[in-house]
This record gives structure tokens, sequence and C-alpha cells, in this order.
């Protein structure tokens, strides 16, 4: 298998084990020592474990489902689903009890095998805002789009 397939695999693991299938003891296995994320302090495993409990204190149904993946050199992009019931803050937002579903998109840094960098992450904050209740947009700024699937 190619490094770009085993790369793939890391990640589908990472969303798919460790998110949805509650399996943290892969984190030491998917991560780096040296791995960071640009958004929590900390690095390696144990910065991964705190990311995980994070999300999952504010929506501990959290489920990721894997729309696309395109791996080069030593990176993979993922596109994501996000799936969840918001019980716990998220960043001043107090428990709303609703339940959410939008999309992302992260770009993830491989070194020796292992994920070692979110390069980026981008996610529909408004949708998700939206859906909480926390924003509302006028009818005539919300329209319709659609994927274009060809």
């Amino acid at each position: 298998m190619s490094p770009q397939a085993d790369h793939k695999v890391v990640v589908r693991q990472y969303f798919e084990e460790v998110y949805n299938g509650h399996n943290d003891a892969l984190l030491h296995d998917l991560f780096h020592a040296d791995f960071r994320e640009y958004m929590h302090p900390g690095q390696g495993p144990q910065l991964a474990r705190h990311v995980v409990n994070y999300e999952r204190s504010v929506y501990p149904d959290i489920h990721f489902a894997i729309e696309d993946m395109l791996a080069e050199d030593g990176d993979v992009i993922v596109r994501l689903t996000i799936r969840g019931t918001h019980q716990g803050e998220f960043q001043g937002i107090a428990p709303t009890g609703r339940k959410v579903e939008f999309t992302g998109i992260q770009r993830m840094r491989f070194k020796g095998g292992q994920i070692v960098r979110v390069v980026w992450h981008h996610y529909d904050k408004l949708l998700m805002l939206q859906q909480l209740g926390v924003v509302t947009l006028p009818p005539q700024v919300m329209g319709t789009s659609k994927a274009v699937t060809e």
C-alpha cells in the first residue's frame, strides 16, 4: 500500500474508530509525539485526547461521516458531515439540547505514518449556530444551495 493510502486509513480510523467507536486507545497509534493543533495548547497523543474529550463534552453523541478523502504527499484532506446533540457549553453558548448536522473539511499532515499536524480545518459554523438557535438570518439571505455532483 502507498503512503497516501496508509494515511487515509489512519484518518478513517481517527473518525470512525476513535470518535464514532469510542476507541480512544488508538490515539497513541494514530498521533505522532510531535502532534500540534492550532486551536488547543499541548502536543502529542495527549493533545489529540484533549480535543476529542472537549468535542465530546459539547456533543456527547458526536458522529463523523466521511464524505470524501484526498491524499497527496504527506497530507490528507477529508470532507465530513458532523452530527450531534448540543449538551455542553460551546464557546460561551450554554447547552441547548438541539441536534445539529453540518459539514466540515480538515487538512492533516503526516510524519512517520502518524498525524503530526492539523494544518487547517473549516466547518460550517454559521449553519451550526443557526441550528443551535443562536443566529437567525432573514429569509432572503437563506436562499437555496445544492452541491454539484457532476
